[in-house]
């Protein structure tokens, strides 16, 4: 093998293949794939696979696989425009890029695990911005040690009503994204996708391509003009959800974005008590969202930022941490913030301007 490529093109690709590698139960490697097309980088990792191709002069095409974590540091080490990788012998490859020559030591491919080869049929195609925003307002949830999801630590990709959607949820919450642009022949049948492979296509994504979404046996694979993602789906019973969204309330309110995410940031200093909470007072009288705390060594907080609220008064008690997830997950500068009536209160929070886009959680009390 004997190339020669992009110094910048190289780390960037060799960074992601090292970061799903460094979750493989066996030898965390890089595969470099050289011939006339380029050259393709690939890792592998315990629930999913990255492979990226970028542009390279091939004079001999080859194969050989490097230790992850090393060559990645390696890469980003050192400065130079163009690197240039030639085969040495069967277990060396010279490495050169600006002042720097040196020798890697290649890993025995058969001693990689590498993933079965697998047909895939593809279901769908989505705009890479839509998925991107859907991964971004969902995978959250599947991410988070402090709770308990319902999907095994995954996502839910489904189809209801002709939308495509995602879905993330645990015993307290939910978040919905409808990706509205898809094209599909047949609905797609529910698959749950390990969060950290969404994890991976939302950070490989670029542009404004279409990715494809195809299917094979118990695998899922995401597709890009130069990058694939191929993830195990988990099996696992699929809770039905739909009823959880609520649709009748007795409270509107309207709160600017930025204001809001702000106060509940000081409300994590005040807070005492564990999970952290405040009261959330919708006052519609005075078009007011007041954020009280119980209070810490450094005092009690209290803030009201001004609202446009519909309805009646609803006072609710709500963890800080779940209320800034949705906040934080919301594309709108203002957040539509709904809440449904006692005893069995919970609030409705739109992510973006379409109503599908949700995220629903019960108050603490």
């Amino acid at each position: 093998m004997q190339l020669t490529c992009s110094h910048a093109a190289l780390r960037t690709v060799v960074n992601a293949a090292a970061r799903v590698a460094a979750t493989s139960r066996g030898i965390a490697h890089v595969l470099i794939e050289a011939n006339e097309t380029g050259v393709a980088v690939t890792g592998e990792g315990s629930t999913h696979r990255v492979r990226s191709l970028i542009e390279a002069d091939v004079r001999t095409a080859g194969a050989v696989s490097l230790p992850a974590r090393s060559f990645d540091s390696l890469l980003s080490s050192i400065s130079g425009d163009v690197v240039r990788l030639s085969r040495a012998s069967l277990a060396s490859l010279d490495f050169r890029c600006g002042d720097h020559n040196t020798q890697l030591r290649t890993i025995d491919t058969e001693e990689t695990g590498e993933w079965p080869s697998r047909v895939f049929t593809e279901v769908m195609t989505v705009p890479a911005d839509e998925l991107r925003g859907a991964i971004m307002r969902t995978v959250f949830i599947a991410t988070d040690e402090a709770t308990v999801t319902l999907l095994s630590g995954g996502v839910l990709l489904d189809t209801r009503d002709s939308l495509v959607r995602l879905t993330g949820m645990d015993r307290t919450r939910l978040s919905v994204s409808a990706m509205r642009s898809a094209k599909y022949s047949t609905p797609l049948q529910a698959v749950i996708v390990p969060a950290p492979s969404l994890s991976e296509v939302e950070r490989v994504i670029t542009g404004s391509e279409r990715v494809s979404i195809a299917t094979g046996g118990t695998e899922i694979r995401f597709a890009g003009a130069t990058w694939e993602v191929r993830s195990r789906t988990i099996e696992s019973v699929i809770p039905e959800f739909d009823s959880r969204i609520p649709h009748e309330f007795v409270t509107e309110a309207r709160v600017r974005r930025h204001e809001l995410l702000e106060t509940l940031i000081v409300a994590t200093i005040f807070s005492i008590d564990e999970p952290k909470s405040v009261r959330l007072h919708l006052d519609s009288k005075k078009n007011r969202c007041v954020v009280t705390t119980k209070g810490s060594e450094l005092g009690r907080q209290h803030s009201e930022i001004p609202a446009t609220i519909v309805g009646q008064d609803a006072i609710a008690e709500v963890s800080v941490r779940v209320l800034m997830d949705g906040v934080r997950s919301s594309s709108q500068e203002a957040v539509e913030l709904r809440v449904t009536e006692p005893p069995l209160q919970r609030c409705l929070l739109n992510t973006t301007e379409h109503g599908e886009d949700v995220y629903v959680f019960a108050v603490v009390a």
